[in-house]
Order: C-alpha cells, then sequence, then structure tokens
C-alpha cells in the first residue's frame, strides 16, 4: 500500500502533465514531451521586414558630417602630396590652386569609394546609422556600384541642379545616383 506521500507525489505529476508542463525526471523516471504548437490557417506568419530606407533630412546631415570629416582628412592629405610633390615656395598661389581643388576633388570620391565599400557607409552616414546597400539583396555592394555611385551617379545628381538629390524627397525615398547604381541608402538595424 502506497503512502500519502507517494500518492500525492504521482497526483500532482498527473496533474502537471494534463496543464502542458512535466513531471519531475527525478522522482518519476520519465519527462513529458510535448508537441510543437500548430498554426491555424487564418494566422499570418510575418515575412522578412524590409529595412527602412533612410530619407532626405538624414542624408542631408550625412553628407554635411561627411563634408567636416572628409573635408579634414582630404584637405590635409592633398596639402601634405603637394609639399611632397612640388615646392610651395617656388610657384604662385594661382599655380596651386588648381591643383589642389582637383587633387582634393580625386581624394574626396577616393574617400567616399573607399569608405563605403569597407564600412557600408562613408563615416557621415555612419554617425547617423545609416547604411548603403544593394537595392535587391540588401547586401553589401559590388566594387563597381559603389565606384559608379560616388563617382558618375553623384556627378550626374549634380549636374541636374541637384535635382538627382531632391529625387530622395519622393515616397521610395531613392535619388538619381541610388536608382543609376541599384543600391538604397537604409538605417542600420532596421
Amino acid at each position: 500500500m502506497p503512502d500519502n506521500n507517494e500518492t500525492a507525489l504521482e497526483n500532482a505529476a498527473t496533474a502537471e502533465e494534463m496543464e502542458g508542463g512535466s513531471a519531475d525526471s527525478s522522482q518519476k523516471g520519465t519527462e513529458h514531451v510535448t508537441e510543437p504548437d500548430t498554426v491555424s490557417s487564418d494566422a499570418t506568419v510575418p515575412q522578412s521586414a524590409e529595412p527602412i530606407k533612410a530619407g532626405f533630412g538624414i542624408r542631408y546631415f550625412a553628407h554635411v558630417t561627411d563634408n567636416i570629416i572628409g573635408g579634414i582628412i582630404c584637405g590635409f592629405l592633398d596639402l601634405m602630396l603637394y609639399f611632397i610633390i612640388g615646392n610651395a615656395y617656388l610657384e604662385p598661389v594661382f599655380f596651386f590652386l588648381p591643383g589642389a581643388v582637383c587633387g582634393f576633388i580625386l581624394l574626396k570620391r577616393l574617400y567616399y569609394i573607399m569608405t563605403t565599400f569597407f564600412f557600408g557607409a562613408s563615416f557621415g552616414k555612419l554617425c547617423l546609422q545609416l547604411r548603403v546597400v544593394d537595392r535587391d539583396t540588401c547586401g553589401k555592394p559590388t566594387l563597381w556600384q559603389v565606384f559608379f555611385r560616388e563617382t558618375f551617379g553623384k556627378f550626374l545628381s549634380l549636374m541636374t541642379l541637384g535635382i538627382g538629390y531632391l529625387m530622395a524627397l519622393r515616397e521610395n525615398r531613392t535619388a538619381l545616383h541610388d536608382w543609376l547604381s541599384d543600391t538604397k541608402v537604409v538605417i542600420k538595424g532596421n
């Protein structure tokens, strides 16, 4: 005849099994296995969320931040290259300026290409949690996409009197250089 303690333990284990819990395996010797929950046919299964595209305002502030950061970096490198390659004391100032401006523009394009390809965004975009991704896969863009976006694409955006940049104000938030290079700017972490 079982004593009252054993009967109480068995009754508690049976009650737990009926409620969906499991009995203490050290006392019972077996584990309760539950079947996976089934999803009803009318329930919606969430799809993978599309990253949120960055709007014009935050992209503009990233551009301003890039002009400060990139301007300092590229200006310093431009001066260093000039003093290494050319003699600043012998040439008149008006010969220095065109070379410096061209060097600055080339270094700035190189800055955008390198940072976007290796870090997924320029430093200004990284500060504001933005990222440049492939439009279709939302993955890292290829070097060709980045090169085309940062050179020809942005040149065309500028040559349209800035309308190419203002295209980011539209509902799909894609500027001309994004559209031409099959990229988009998204908010990181979304």
